[in-house]
């Protein structure tokens, strides 16, 4: 979201392809900590980089995890989601079991200030260990950014 510097965190400069966040467009969601997946109607697809979206074998643990976190539902929504729980990412959510989080219905972020690099790292000290990012989504559909509290150097 924003340009790093020569050690990797993040100036309150803004990438050009970036700049309509710091100008209010889209919607702040919280950003969970997980593997994000899409179904197209069809398949599973998870987002492997540098590769993008990678077809989820039937039989893989991946396929088996979306599996226990749809439980009987049998017809997702098609969209991306976040698939989070234990054994993924060392579940920093502390969810009980494997679930999918919509990202169209992930938690809103209402109470940012603005967001200016300084806003969100007071933001993130604020509610310092419950966020793992915040991601911004365009009212487009396509274009989001993302920033997580690593990002920024500590004291900013």
């Amino acid at each position: 979201m924003f340009r790093r510097d020569a050690t990797g965190f993040c100036t309150s400069v803004p990438w050009e392809d970036t700049a309509w966040v710091v100008e209010g467009e889209g919607v702040a969601r919280r950003l969970y900590d997980g593997i994000p997946v899409r179904f197209d109607g069809r398949d599973w697809h998870a987002w492997q980089a540098p590769l993008g979206w990678v077809l989820v074998k039937h039989k893989g643990e991946i396929a088996r995890m979306i599996g226990r976190a749809l439980g009987l539902s049998m017809y997702p929504r098609m969209g991306t989601y976040e698939l989070c729980g234990p054994g993924i990412h060392l579940n920093p959510e502390g969810f009980k079991g494997q679930v999918l989080i919509w990202h169209r219905e992930a938690e809103r972020i209402k109470d940012l200030p603005s967001r200016d690099l300084y806003d969100i790292a007071d933001w993130f000290a604020a509610h310092y260990g419950k966020y793992s990012g915040i991601v911004f989504h365009h009212h487009d559909g396509i274009r989001l950014a993302k920033i997580k509290p690593k990002d920024i150097r500590p004291n900013s």
